[in-house]
């Protein structure tokens, strides 16, 4: 996973209605995460930072969040459900 991929998140995760995307941010590999807050554990090494974009015409910040996501680009929470990479 890089930066400018997107991300479909789950509702129980965003608190939104419905699944959305997100574009990916930051990527930042943390061999001991457990340092960190809000980390997951050691399984759980990436930390990613996201954006939803808000729609056209509203004048509000995107909404931001983080996930701890695994080698293989899952999270504890099961909130990302699917990964669109970019090409390079």
């Amino acid at each position: 996973m890089g930066v400018g991929d997107r991300i479909l998140l789950d509702p129980g995760h965003t608190g939104l209605a419905a699944l959305v995307w997100a574009e990916v941010e930051i990527v930042a590999f943390v061999p001991n995460p457990t340092t960190l807050p809000w980390n997951t554990g050691c399984d759980f090494p990436y930390r990613v930072g996201y954006s939803i974009p808000r729609e056209p015409g509203d004048a509000a910040p995107p909404q931001r969040g983080t996930l701890w996501l695994s080698r293989v680009g899952s999270d504890l929470e099961r909130a990302v459900r699917r990964i669109e990479h970019q090409p390079s």
